[in-house]
């Protein structure tokens, strides 16, 4: 080989890698955003201390996570492509099985996957007519921040 074919095949190959790095990052953003939306929206509807929190739950927990990147703008955003999409589930089910080992409290009494996110199993009828979950796992975040009714990209 080459010296100027060796360069060449260096750079595709990480031009390659990088892209595949940024299309998982984004894939592993839009879990983690949809999660953090089912979990908010969870606690809004069953949380045993949310008459404590009432409207002011997204701004205590965005001044809780702030340091996380998770702002009540992003919190926000993130309950609402819950809210839009919750036909997600179904992709994720072998995704929320590995996370409930790591992320679900150690308080907790709940070993079910499925119960990582208890979720209406149809969208409501505001809801845009609803993209296949592949689809949605392929568009980065801010793209589903523009597509959510009422998603603000920068508030």
């Amino acid at each position: 080989m080459k010296y100027n074919a060796l360069v060449k095949t260096i750079q595709t190959a990480t031009a390659q890698f990088q892209g595949r790095a940024v299309i998982a990052l984004n894939q592993a953003l839009v879990i983690r955003n949809w999660l953090v939306g089912a979990w908010i929206f969870e606690f809004e509807q069953h949380g045993s201390d949310r008459a404590k929190y009432g409207e002011r739950l997204l701004e205590t927990l965005a001044k809780d996570l702030s340091a996380k990147g998770l702002e009540i703008c992003n919190l926000r955003n993130c309950r609402l492509l819950y809210a839009t999409y919750p036909q997600i589930r179904q992709t994720l089910s072998a995704v929320s099985a590995a996370l409930t080992l790591e992320i679900t409290p150690k308080s907790s009494t709940t070993n079910s996957a499925d119960s990582i996110c208890r979720i209406p199993a149809t969208p409501s009828p505001e809801s845009p007519t609803p993209l296949p979950p592949e689809v949605l796992l392929r568009l980065s975040w801010s793209h589903l921040v523009n597509i959510i009714p009422h998603g603000k990209p920068n508030c």
